[in-house]
């Protein structure tokens, strides 16, 4: 399937991309496809994340649970709510997202109830009262749904979680949620947080690119300009630049994380961004940089740059023997 939702390379090598109809796994020249099927298979055709243990295991976020695959023994565990047994299993069956932190902690994301912190040597869940804050925030009464969508960590024992309504950081230590900013009501496309810089950027369904200054503790739009087309250069990406999925295209963030630019389908250029806006972007064992769209993936390699043309510029007719504007 075309439609792209996220991305991640095994310790061996092999991609794996989620779509909205299928997991795929690309060993560079085929694809091998896991739907639901009769016996042990995968629960929904719907991917929304994919995350590694330190066994090797797939942790993969779909739309009817949590599903964990060994490719060594190809066998799979699903991990779904269960009434019965509260607080020793998921609230939900829909994984937004999926984050395993050394020591095989794995944080887990499910839609609209408690954040969780599965422990899964011990197998021991630990769950952070979301709906509570929700339900009590000034933010998010002008709305009836409250979701987490996506989670990025922070400094020691903090998250930065992207919702619905806004961006929040919690303190694991101290199960303090803090509301940072909002300005926004939907899907999030992308959140990256910068260590070095202490900035955190979010871009949501309609767009918007949002940044989060740790240390001024300022929240605001950060303004995305086109990536120049015509151009007199060729736009080539820095090696520090942040890579965020956007609707509109590509967001490129400078080096500095001053500048942002967007990178848009261009249909009369070849080796464009395909259209479709971006839904994932990833970065390989290789530094090879994989851009999801609506519409298949784009593969750019930053240090082998392909050939790429300018656009012919007008000249005047006096240049001499210059027959052509320039290549």
């Amino acid at each position: 399937d075309k439609r792209v939702t996220c991305f991640h390379q095994d310790k061996k090598g092999f991609m794996w991309i989620g779509t909205r109809n299928g997991l795929n796994r690309f060993d560079g020249q085929s694809f091998k496809v896991f739907r639901p099927g009769p016996g042990a298979s995968i629960t929904s055709e719907v991917i929304n994340d994919i995350e590694e243990d330190s066994k090797g295991r797939l942790w993969i976020g779909t739309m009817e649970g949590l599903n964990i695959y060994d490719p060594a023994t190809g066998k799979w565990e699903v991990m779904v709510p269960n009434p019965d047994v509260r607080g020793k299993a998921l609230p939900n069956y829909i994984i937004w997202d999926i984050w395993i932190a050394p020591g095989d902690i794995a944080w887990i994301v499910c839609d609209v109830f408690e954040l969780v912190r599965y422990d899964i040597a011990k197998k021991e869940f630990t769950f952070y009262d979301w709906p509570a804050f929700a339900r009590k925030h000034p933010a998010m009464q002008k709305t009836r749904y409250h979701s987490i969508l996506r989670l990025v960590p922070g400094d020691a024992d903090q998250f930065w979680l992207a919702t619905n309504n806004g961006l929040v950081n919690l303190d694991t230590r101290t199960r303090t949620f803090t509301f940072a900013g909002g300005n926004y009501y939907g899907d999030v496309i992308g959140l990256e947080r910068d260590a070095a810089s202490g900035q955190v950027f979010l871009t949501t369904e309609s767009g918007e690119l949002f940044r989060y200054d740790e240390k001024t503790k300022q929240y605001g739009p950060f303004t995305t300009e086109p990536l120049p087309y015509p151009s007199t250069r060729l736009q080539r990406p820095g090696p520090n630049e942040i890579w965020m999925a956007s609707r509109p295209g590509l967001v490129r963030i400078s080096g500095d994380r001053q500048k942002a630019l967007l990178e848009t389908n261009l249909p009369q250029l070849s080796g464009s961004l395909l259209p479709g806006g971006v839904t994932a972007v990833y970065t390989d064992h290789e530094g090879l940089r994989w851009a999801g769209t609506a519409n298949g993936v784009c593969i750019y390699d930053l240090q082998h740059s392909a050939s790429a043309f300018l656009p012919l510029m007008v000249a005047s007719d006096k240049e001499g023997m210059n027959r052509i504007s320039g290549v």
